[in-house]
């Protein structure tokens, strides 16, 4: 078919043309034209099956096009009924003579017309787009459109119509192209709308206009009194003030406002678009957060008394307006419109009569919701009773984020999501429920990608093999770095021993390990490579650090005895350069918090969960952890390295790195050591220190992966991954 621009653009004139105003019913038969019109574009673009149902308001048009129960199906959704034009004289030319005109906004051209994006025109356009896409033999789902003529006065029978038939609209996407866009350079995906709550007040003064000369000033004005309702709604700060009406309202915090990504708002341009000369809302809120996260209040309409040409000097009888509220999630449009109503009729003057009259509203919608009872119930029958789950991007009622107290969620066993993983699935209080997910690239700008803001990365084989520092010819000892590790006490010897081996294996040049007399033979027979320096200590470290090595890695099998503790502060007090601190020496600072406040910036610290909580406190849910994790971070500028299934590292930037590799059978005694060993001998090589906690960890996990598919996870011990090392570095070359 060929692309005739003329041709289509006289068919959205003519469609233009027709004044469909729902609100108004004095255009009852034009907003049936309007139907009619389109439910026979639908047949010339080639649905097989069309149908126009009458409803108790205005009709709905229903159309379709069935290739084959094997593909997908689309639901495009839209409307054709039009708000009022009024007030007439404020348009340039005819609100139902379309016209095309150049602007600095549309520098191409643009159709002016009531109706043409709001939403006659998008509508238009898919039906236009199935029309070209079929004729050409390049449909490849099943398409079935929904367009309704109630849109614009709440969609009063549209429930009724999709409970009727269910059936008959079931899809598995629902398109919807009647939103905003940020430019025409940067298209946009809108994934929440706010709610509507649509009301209007009438008040009701003497049973007639009265003459302001006889009358004024001993008979209460309604346009007056109407005037102190409407300002009384907000107070100094812009927030309104019916009792109640930000109580199920969820408060972002500061933290999480951060992390909402706008679009890229040009005050300025924005102001000289509107003529304005700044914009105004709730205080402590931004424009885009007013426009978006916030609910709103506003008059619509005001009216009453005289409103003609001259003068005519009356008390009204009689004022009125039109109020609507945005509301925003959690926020339910009939309970906000019954306290709307209690409030207006509780503050208005008995010299009065007040009606308050509720025309129409609609919920927030939202991705980031909670799950109705019924979904909830579906939800629990297909865990219960479904073999295997493919979820796609997030399992069934998962938020992409934190699900502090959401239980409600598919149990997947395989989760393909796109362009990215998503936070959710690397925290345990879901991520259970994703099974083994893979990310799938869907082609977005990796440009653009890379300039919004995120305080999250994922740590991959991508983003540490650029930095990776390969063995040259010229390579010796002294310029591959000298690790000084401090560990071991009596028992724990071991420990020294697996954190020693694994730093050699990661390039190292030499290592010299400071332990107890009790573990001197032991080292010098199982490690012979290393450099032995025996501490004063006979079971465990005693006495004053006074080594001029600049890497030093402490804590693996040392105890928390009072003579480490003395020994361990001494370190602090001494290092010429960060610190790799784990395990036991972690234990010591956890006991004597001020030692933080010694400790060298940039320092690597290495808790599991538990030795965490010892530093922070319990945490009621993920959210506070991370809280917790990225404020110690910060607060003493050093690098925490948080174990789990997901390993997560903090650093003091307030960036969290969550890692993509290692396995449940790294969870075994010892694992620790190997990891500190590791850390060490990145350092001493001359990993800046963030890089070397990304490598290391990344590293640790890919060994014991390798391993495990070779063993099995549960037969893997942490002296295993050292074997398997070499096989996890080689594929970083």
């Amino acid at each position: 078919m060929r692309f005739e621009k003329k041709e289509y653009l006289d068919e959205l004139f003519e469609f233009l043309k027709i004044p469909s105003i729902s609100a108004d019913p004095n255009h009852k038969n034009d907003v049936k034209k309007a139907a009619d019109w389109i439910a026979e574009k639908l047949l010339d673009a080639g649905c097989e099956k069309v149908e126009i149902e009458n409803t108790k308001g205005h009709p709905i048009v229903y159309g379709e096009n069935f290739i084959s129960k094997e593909l997908p199906t689309i639901l495009v959704y839209g409307h054709y009924d039009v708000q009022p034009p009024d007030p007439i004289d404020l348009w340039e030319n005819p609100p139902f003579e379309p016209i095309i005109k150049n602007t600095k906004i549309h520098p191409d051209g643009a159709i002016f017309a009531r109706g043409s994006c709001d939403d006659k025109g998008q509508l238009y356009m898919h039906v236009k787009a199935f029309q070209i896409l079929k004729s050409s033999n390049k449909l490849k789902c099943n398409v079935k459109f929904l367009f309704e003529g109630e849109e614009e006065v709440g969609s009063e029978n549209l429930e009724s119509y999709v409970n009727k038939f269910k059936e008959k609209l079931k899809s598995d996407i629902i398109i919807i192209s009647d939103t905003g866009i940020g430019s025409l350079e940067k298209p946009k995906i809108t994934i929440g709308l706010r709610g509507l709550s649509y009301m209007e007040i009438s008040v009701l003064g003497p049973n007639r206009d009265l003459h302001s000369g006889l009358y004024g000033g001993s008979v209460a004005n309604p346009i007056n009194v109407l005037n102190k309702i409407i300002a009384s709604l907000h107070d100094k700060e812009n927030k309104i003030t019916i009792p109640g009406f930000y109580k199920d309202v969820i408060e972002l915090s500061k933290k999480e406002r951060e992390r909402i990504i706008f679009s890229e708002l040009d005050e300025k341009n924005f102001r000289k678009s509107l003529n304005i000369k700044s914009t105004d809302g709730e205080l402590k809120y931004n424009t885009e957060e007013r426009r978006s996260i916030r609910p709103t209040l506003d008059a619509n309409g005001i009216w009453g008394g005289y409103m003609g040409e001259g003068s005519k000097t009356v008390i009204p009888s009689t004022a009125h307006a039109k109020i609507s509220m945005r509301l925003v999630p959690n926020q339910k449009w009939k309970k906000i419109s019954s306290m709307f109503k209690k409030h207006i009729e509780k503050i208005s003057p008995k010299h009065v009569k007040i009606k308050v009259k509720t025309h129409h509203g609609g919920e927030p919608y939202g991705l980031n919701r909670p799950l109705d009872e019924n979904l909830k119930e579906i939800i629990g029958w297909i865990n219960k009773n479904a073999k295997k789950i493919v979820s796609i991007d997030v399992p069934s009622g998962m938020f992409t984020e934190y699900n502090n107290e959401n239980k409600h969620i598919i149990n997947a066993n395989y989760t393909l999501t796109f362009q990215f993983p998503k936070l959710s699935f690397m925290l345990p209080e879901a991520g259970n429920f994703v099974g083994k997910f893979k990310v799938l690239d869907i082609g977005l700008d990796e440009n653009y990608i890379k300039k919004l803001p995120s305080s999250f990365f994922y740590n991959t084989k991508k983003s540490l093999k650029p930095f990776f520092k390969k063995y040259k010819k010229f390579d010796h000892k002294g310029n591959r770095g000298h690790l000084l590790l401090i560990a071991g006490s009596k028992g724990k010897i071991g420990a020294s021993i697996l954190a020693g081996k694994i730093s050699f294996f990661s390039g190292l040049g030499k290592l010299t390990i400071c332990t107890p007399k009790c573990g001197t033979e032991i080292i010098q027979t199982s490690l012979p490579e290393a450099i032995l320096e025996e501490n004063n200590g006979r079971d465990f470290l005693s006495g004053k650090f006074n080594s001029k090595l600049k890497t030093i890695a402490i804590g693996p099998g040392i105890g928390t005895s009072k003579s480490t503790t003395s020994y361990i502060e001494s370190v602090f007090k001494n290092a010429l350069s960060p610190l790799i601190v784990d395990a036991d020496a972690i234990n010591i600072i956890s006991k004597n918090k001020n030692l933080l406040n010694i400790l060298p910036e940039n320092s690597i610290l290495t808790p599991h969960p538990k030795e965490f909580e010892r530093l922070v406190g319990i945490w009621k849910n993920d959210e506070e952890k991370l809280f917790k994790l990225k404020k110690l971070s910060s607060k003493y500028k050093i690098i925490i390295i948080l174990k789990g299934a997901h390993t997560c590292i903090s650093l003091p930037s307030n960036i969290i790195w969550f890692n993509s590799t290692g396995n449940p059978g790294m969870a075994k005694a010892g694992s620790g050591d190997v990891l500190t060993g590791l850390l060490g001998g990145l350092l001493a090589q001359g990993y800046p220190t963030d890089l070397c906690a990304r490598l290391a960890v990344y590293l640790h996990g890919s060994a014991a992966d390798i391993g495990s598919k070779k063993l099995s996870q549960e037969a893997i011990t942490p002296a295993d991954v050292q074997e398997y090392l070499s096989i996890a570095i080689k594929k970083l070359y």
